[in-house]
């Protein structure tokens, strides 16, 4: 981690020139926990891993592959044209999903997203878009109803646009959007409790998103081949840590979970939960389960969970819009949306949070 401050003050901002030291220097502070009340009152609450890793030392697209596949098939960038992203949509990123796995074995599964779905960007998973791929506002619904699948997965919102802010918190957009969406789908969850006593919600960062961290990534077992022979990275260390929390009655208070995992470790649990018969790569075959001292005999009562996050939130302002260039992230994601017609949309609305 050497490095880090002088590497982030070449850094291009808006105008086009190196944003320097000073600004640079940000990356290296914190915030208090009054200024994110959600993340810090589930943290008090539940579980807190603080030796999750990315699985790999790159941006977003490569680390959502991990967690979707538990590769990403020696690319450690994300695309930024369409050349490169034609590139992703051919036989190079068709591989084999934890979402084929589960439904071989008789579980379902959806993606929820806000604006884009970036797990649309594996092609293999193109031909589930009309009947695995919703809206968050279908999440609401199917958590009222109990008829959520064995395995959701959630995407924010990536685009910033008036009235409906993004609530992805990549740098530099305001963290409080990502809280509000934190917030509604804790409280959604909770408000089935038939559903909440049998749900665990693992609240996950794909990347550090910029931040600094003072403790070394570890070496990693290179997924396959493909990883192993890439001429830019071997695979064979995860990258930074991220924020990790584990959400659900079933979960010890205020517990710091110290093992090592990386997002594999999601989708080994899942091969254990679900009995699944294969794992992905040999990425997810080494992965650490979480830790069976995680977890209680028994769930807690409703009353010993956090009720109605977001009135943690109430007279809080809707930050603005940020005007300027877009991320590389949310350049890709239009890309995606241009050449495949993914389901996704380049503004929308937020989820009601009070939706139940």
């Amino acid at each position: 981690m050497k490095g880090f401050v002088a590497n982030y003050a070449r850094q291009e901002g808006d105008d086009g020139r190196p944003i320097g030291a000073e600004r640079a220097a940000a990356g290296l502070a914190c915030l208090d926990p009054s200024l994110v009340p959600v993340i810090s009152t589930l943290a008090r609450s539940f579980v807190v891993c603080d030796r999750w890793f990315s699985s790999a030392p790159g941006p977003t697209w490569p680390n959502r592959f991990f967690v979707h596949a538990a590769t990403s098939n020696g690319y450690i960038d994300s695309p930024g044209n369409l050349e490169q992203l034609a590139g992703f949509l051919g036989t190079r990123f068709r591989f084999r999903t934890i979402f084929e796995s589960l439904g071989a074995a008789g579980r379902t599964w959806a993606v929820y997203f806000g604006d884009h779905a970036q797990a649309f960007g594996i092609g293999s998973l193109h031909r589930y878009a009309s009947d695995n791929f919703r809206r968050l506002d279908a999440f609401a619904a199917e958590v009222a109803a109990g008829t959520l699948p064995h395995y959701a997965f959630l995407e924010p919102q990536y685009m910033d646009v008036p009235g409906s802010p993004a609530s992805d918190q990549h740098p530099p957009h305001h963290l409080m959007e990502g809280e509000r969406l934190i917030a509604w789908v804790y409280d959604t969850l909770r408000s089935n409790p038939a559903l909440w006593r049998r749900t665990l919600l693992l609240l996950l960062y794909d990347e550090h998103g910029g931040f600094y961290d003072h403790v070394p990534p570890p070496a990693a077992e290179p997924p396959d081949d493909a990883s192993a022979g890439s001429d830019q990275f071997k695979f064979d260390r995860l990258g930074v840590r991220v924020p990790a929390l584990l959400i659900s009655p079933w979960v010890r208070k205020g517990r710091a979970d110290h093992r090592v995992y990386d997002h594999t470790s999601l989708l080994a649990t899942l091969k254990g939960l679900f009995g699944l018969p294969a794992f992905l790569t040999r990425r997810d075959a080494r992965a650490n389960v979480l830790d069976d001292a995680d977890f209680l005999d028994a769930p807690r009562a409703l009353e010993d969970t956090p009720s109605s996050l977001g009135a943690l939130l109430a007279g809080r302002p809707t930050p603005a819009p940020r005007k300027g260039k877009l991320s590389d992230l949310q350049r890709s994601l239009l890309l995606l949306q241009q050449i495949q017609g993914t389901p996704g949309r380049a503004g929308g609305a937020r989820p009601d949070p009070q939706s139940p």
